[in-house]
């Protein structure tokens, strides 16, 4: 896997694209150069986690034959000080899950999703603790 970073600003405003030429940006707050042209780097770890779990979530239902018509995600992450770096302590993900599902398999499916599947979550410091809760609308 690789991507490739490009500056996209004379500031702190970067271009991210991937090899298959899909982009995102990415962009500092505004007390360091930023101009909100794109995501922090600590939320594109929150969506990382989010989606990462997200795909399998829908796979999995999608395998088990489950309606699900939308899937909505939530993410809060909290940040604790160490010093000099402010790393996340914890984050909670909230999937929103609208369709005639049965909650047990959507349950189990983002159980999986979090705790075996999510290559993302995976790839984090394992102190950080990772909690989610699956609602439906």
């Amino acid at each position: 896997m690789e991507i490739n970073i490009e500056r996209a600003n004379d500031a702190v405003l970067f271009k991210v694209i991937n090899a298959s030429d899909a982009n995102a940006y990415v962009d500092g707050s505004p007390d360091i150069g930023g101009v909100n042209g794109g995501l922090r780097p600590m939320e594109m770890i929150l969506a990382a986690v989010a989606t990462c779990s997200a795909f399998e979530i829908v796979n999995i239902l999608k395998k088990q034959r489950q309606p699900l018509e939308d899937l909505n995600i939530k993410v809060v992450g909290l940040r604790e000080k160490k010093g000099t770096a402010t790393p996340f302590s914890s984050i909670n993900v909230d999937f929103v899950v609208k369709g005639d599902v049965d909650y047990k398999k959507a349950e189990r499916a983002a159980d999986l999703a979090i705790n075996k599947y999510c290559s993302a979550k995976a790839s984090l410091d394992p102190s950080i603790e990772v909690n989610y809760k699956v609602k439906f609308e």
